[in-house]
């Protein structure tokens, strides 16, 4: 993995020296073991490289016998399949670089290539001569890629920073994305915070060919044909063998591993099956890291329910050395400062004390189970509106009871039977009426009310729920369509950066989700429960009753955002929000800044997310929107 950049200008105006060493400056941070640049009298390209795979050694820009340059940030986990498909044997292909291997394909299928290459990527083709350039980003947008063209120059780079930081142009902000993330900042921006740079959307390429724009979807997986197999266990047997595979091709490095280990199904199957793989190979699991705290006075242990027991049992089963959070208020606020512009706009500060401890282990690769939820261990939504009108009254009364824990109370199994059967059954235009009035839009983040009131038909469509259907294969293309994995991951990808590690996320491996989305519902919902496929093929991975009850990390949450408030109200009162930003109410902003809100409560910790949001906005308007109002 690494970074790439690429500038090029039709009329032949060149990159200088001082430039060129900015922009690989800021390479390096993202791949620091290797650097390969190439110019002309109208280009530059160049490719940093951070060595995970045995492969990475000889990475470099490759330039193909018809001229196109191809630089990549990526990592190929279908290594022995493509070579397969392009006529060669592993032995005559150790010093092939992966970079190598995408041109290899784009020279036999040219845009048709990517949907041969499984991994983690983001690339670029470019040909000069034909005034020709392709960006393609993975199927779930595990690495970015950013794109701007004005007048006859494009530039392209997965770090969006090397190019706003690009001294010949500036980059007005976009008001709009300013609004659409004070009113839904869980939801992926439209583009970015500035104009004319955009974001390539997960899945998605586009092809600049003379001037002419395309953009294309190429990650599109049907959901209609079904994989039909004998009986439950060999779907449980066929499910893990596909994530075994992507546990195990995330492990291919020399380098050290650790994972993710929450104590919930997801992280705990991949942190388990991660170590026993490495143990074959005569290599450990470096750490299990966690967000919850450590067992202390100030965080007890609250009991059987305490996720902290299953995380250290786990631990100890399986020579895990586990590795607890210690975020903290300080961190919340320092958190508030970072560059949401260039680094992402996901909220998780709980990630950087992992970070910090993942590098001071020399781990260079941490396995995540995030994206688990939307596929591996789907919670089954629509599969309630696919029973019902089949008449499978007693798969739904099952479905409802492992939710609902019972049927006796009536009122929560009719609200399910509603919410998860019927309402989903209905037409767009019903379904979209009753959401409306369910979801009704008000003023948040401290938005202005004459920009509310003047742009409040772009705010409900930016807040507008998903569309759930009676299909759960549909509904999980709809939440990977959606992006907000990708949007973390986004965001996880700069932060790490300065570490010198990689995220890596095998259950949004692609083979593993286009297997998921084949399967017939009730081969999903196996035992008509949630999660049952994930269940049964971890059945022997997973402790019993593995669930997300982490009470001891909620109040260790809940301490951290009342310091970080408490530092917050301070800091306000010394002037940090003295200035007046355009973008809110500022009167309203400083009184919710001043008055900590009772993080007890529901309301109180929706007050602190929009305090949040605003702040991170405030200070990015500090940075770089200051100077033009």
């Amino acid at each position: 993995m690494g970074a790439i950049f690429g500038r090029f200008d039709r009329q032949g105006a060149k990159d200088t020296e001082t430039e060129r060493e900015r922009v690989a400056a800021e390479l390096r941070i993202w791949g620091p073991d290797s650097f390969d640049q190439k110019y002309s009298s109208c280009s530059f390209i160049a490719q940093s490289t951070l060595v995970i795979s045995p492969h990475a050694v000889f990475e470099k820009i490759v330039v193909t016998p018809s001229g196109f340059i191809v630089s990549a940030d990526a990592i190929i986990d279908n290594r022995t399949e493509l070579l397969l498909e392009l006529d060669l044997l592993e032995a005559d292909a150790t010093a092939l670089s992966d970079t190598a291997l995408i041109a290899l394909a784009w020279e036999k299928w040219r845009e048709a290539c990517v949907s041969h290459i499984v991994g983690d990527f983001a690339f670029s083709v470019f040909h000069p001569d034909l005034d020709y350039l392709f960006l393609v980003r993975d199927h779930i947008g595990t690495r970015p890629l950013f794109w701007a063209q004005r007048n006859d120059t494009l530039v392209w780079s997965t770090s969006a920073k090397v190019i706003v930081d690009h001294r010949e142009w500036t980059w007005p902000i976009d008001d709009m994305a300013i609004l659409a993330f004070q009113a839904s900042p869980e939801n992926p921006l439209p583009d970015t915070f500035y104009q004319d740079l955009h974001t390539l959307k997960p899945g998605n390429f586009v092809s600049i060919d003379r001037g002419q724009t395309k953009t294309v979807r190429w990650w599109n997986p049907t959901v209609k044909s079904k994989i039909e197999l004998e009986s439950p266990e060999a779907y449980a047997r066929a499910c893990r063998a596909i994530l075994e595979r992507a546990i195990q091709d995330r492990c291919h490095t020399s380098h050290l591993v650790g994972a993710h280990l929450s104590g919930g199904i997801d992280s705990t199957g991949v942190a388990v099956l991660a170590s026993r793989y490495l143990k074959t190979k005569n290599k450990i699991l470096c750490g299990g890291y966690t967000w919850s705290p450590a067992f202390s006075k100030e965080h007890p242990d609250y009991g059987p329910k305490d996720e902290r027991r299953r995380i250290v049992l786990v631990g100890e089963q399986e020579d895990i050395p586990i590795k607890f959070g210690r975020s903290s208020g300080s961190n919340i606020f320092e958190f508030f400062s970072r560059p949401l512009d260039v680094e992402g706009i996901a909220d998780l500060a709980d990630e950087l004390p992992t970070l910090s401890n993942a590098s001071k282990d020399g781990a260079r690769v941490v396995l995540s189970g995030w994206g688990g939820d939307e596929g591996f261990s789907s919670h089954g939504f629509g599969y309630l509106g696919y029973l019902i009108p089949r008449l499978k009254l007693r798969n739904a009364a099952n479905f409802i009871r492992f939710h609902t824990r019972g049927l006796r109370n009536i009122p929560n199994v009719l609200s399910m039977v509603w919410r998860g059967g019927f309402y989903l059954m209905l037409p767009d235009f019903l379904h979209n009426l009753i959401g409306r009035f369910q979801n009704k839009v008000e003023r948040s983040t401290f938005m202005r009310t004459d920009v509310f009131a003047k742009n409040s038909r772009y705010i409900s469509d930016i807040k507008r729920a998903l569309r759930f259907y009676p299909d759960p294969a549909k509904n999980i293309k709809a939440c990977l369509d959606h992006g907000h994995i990708g949007m973390r991951m986004e965001t996880w990808a700069a932060w790490s950066a300065p570490h010198q590690l990689q995220y890596r996320y095998p259950l949004t491996d692609r083979r593993l989700l286009e297997f998921l989305m084949m399967l017939p519902p009730e081969a999903l919902l196996l035992d008509d429960r949630p999660r049952g496929l994930s269940l049964r093929a971890l059945e022997d991975v997973i402790p019993p009753n593995a669930e997300k009850h982490d009470l001891a990390n909620e109040k260790f949450r809940k301490a951290a955002r009342e310091e970080s408030l408490q530092i917050t109200m301070e800091a306000v009162r010394n002037g940090l929000l003295s200035e007046d930003c355009p973008w809110f109410n500022m009167q309203e902003f400083r009184d919710a800044a001043t008055s900590p809100a009772d993080q007890s409560t529901t309301e109180g910790v929706m007050k602190f997310a929009e305090v949040m949001t605003a702040m991170r906005l405030w200070f990015f308007w500090r940075r770089a929107g200051q100077s033009r109002n």
